[in-house]
């Protein structure tokens, strides 16, 4: 529940800032010598090489930290720039334009989504490239790190992409500028921080378009925030998006990501007598019935859920950690779902499932002593099948938002249950 993978997407572009100079990718500042040794082992046309610099501050490891995280960000824009120039001009023009089915998305349409699936892969990608030099230049009282990566994996980040699909049709849009930020703290990395302020902005530009009120919170997913942001998936819908600022900034030696997006929202039809409900749902040990509103949980914790809808319904059970990502508890590959019968408590896992070894533990976030997460359900009259793109390694709200969009909001309910974990 706690060990969600990291990868989301990656931020590429760091500013330089008076009071904390930072770089990516500069050679002027680093000795000849380094760069001519580096260059021989890691030739260039078989290895990106990715260059962070800051000021020295006397701390090896923060600057270590920092020039390494920026190295790899360096990489990372040289990987977006490269398989853009190629996938877009060959995915999103002329015949590349029709999908499947005969279907066609708009090249506006098309770039949009391609731009999300590669940030996706390189995100996945750069987690393995090799920091080859480090150091502390004292004559320049700079610190230093050269990150490389082989250039195969342009290739490979080229063969995943998947199609990508049209998007819903656009009457009644609304263009919202939005912007959304984080801290990229000990516990985040890039890919995280970058995740938050993109999601950050996504919620707000779909808020501002349809007046919902989704009581923003710029580093935590709470229960409220998210309960919030799956009910506004039956108010609006971003169909496309186009990022006009994406940065990181160094200061006051932390490292703050921001993005800035022009988002194309269509506000959908609200459901005003919505019958269909979840009329009892909770999170609880299986020895002890909690009433708790916030259950708090000890690290490793068994938990079980229940959940009891007030119409015949098919359950879809999710794990949402403090950032955003989500993974799917039920159904999945081993236990297909069932239909449920209105009124009757739904329990996962039940005994039998729990006596083979199926149980659910919950941890608290990597390198953190306490963390808040969540137990999204969403109860449907038809069996759902959400959150099976291949594409996406690692989904986060926003994305089973988009999917729960083009559902009547009718023959769908929601519920959030969250709970605390501490060590």
């Amino acid at each position: 529940m706690g060990c969600m993978k990291n990868a989301i997407v990656l931020l590429f572009l760091l500013l330089c800032i008076q009071a904390f100079p930072a770089s990516a990718g500069s050679y002027q500042n680093i000795s000849k010598d380094i760069i001519n040794d580096i260059e021989k082992e890691y030739p260039a046309d078989a290895y990106l090489i990715g260059i962070g610099e800051v000021a020295a501050s006397g701390d090896v490891y923060k600057d270590r930290t920092r020039t390494e995280t920026l190295a790899r960000l360096e990489i990372a824009k040289q990987i977006r720039v490269r398989i853009k120039q190629d996938s877009i001009d060959i995915m999103c023009a002329g015949e590349g334009k029709k999908l499947y089915s005969g279907s066609e998305a708009s090249s506006d349409e098309c770039v949009t989504q391609l731009n999300t699936k590669i940030e996706t892969k390189v995100a996945e990608v750069i987690e393995g490239s090799k920091i080859v030099a480090a150091g502390e230049d004292k004559e320049r009282e700079l610190y230093y790190s050269v990150a490389v990566l082989p250039k195969t994996s342009i290739n490979m980040i080229k063969e995943s992409l998947p199609l990508v699909h049209p998007s819903p049709p656009s009457e009644n849009i609304i263009t919202i500028i939005a912007e959304g930020s984080a801290v990229l703290g000990d516990d985040l990395t890039p890919a995280r921080a970058r995740a938050i302020a993109l999601n950050n902005a996504r919620r707000k530009a779909i808020e501002d378009a349809t007046g919902v009120d989704l009581r923003a919170s710029t580093l935590i997913y709470n229960s409220e925030l998210i309960s919030d942001m799956v009910s506004s998936a039956a108010r609006g819908l971003i169909v496309k998006q186009t990022v006009l600022e994406d940065r990181c900034d160094v200061k006051d030696q932390r490292i703050y990501c921001f993005v800035k997006i022009e988002a194309d929202v269509k506000p959908l039809a609200i459901e005003r007598h919505k019958q269909f409900s979840v009329i009892r749902a909770e999170v609880q040990r299986p020895d002890k019935v909690s009433t708790m509103e916030l259950p708090l949980f000890q690290n490793n914790d068994e938990i079980v859920i229940r959940v009891t809808a007030n119409e015949a319904s098919f359950m879809n059970l999710f794990s949402v950690d403090q950032y955003g990502k989500v993974l799917k508890i039920y159904p999945n590959d081993l236990i297909r779902p069932e239909i449920i019968p209105a009124g009757k408590e739904f329990v996962f896992p039940e005994k039998p499932l729990r006596a083979h070894g199926l149980k659910l533990r919950v941890t608290t976030p990597k390198g953190l002593n306490e963390g808040i997460e969540s137990v999204l359900i969403i109860a449907t009259k038809e069996e759902g099948h959400f959150l099976n793109d291949t594409g996406v390694q690692t989904p986060t709200v926003s994305d089973l938002m988009k999917e729960l969009s083009v559902l009547d909001p009718a023959s769908w309910a929601e519920k959030t249950i969250g709970y605390e974990v501490r060590k």
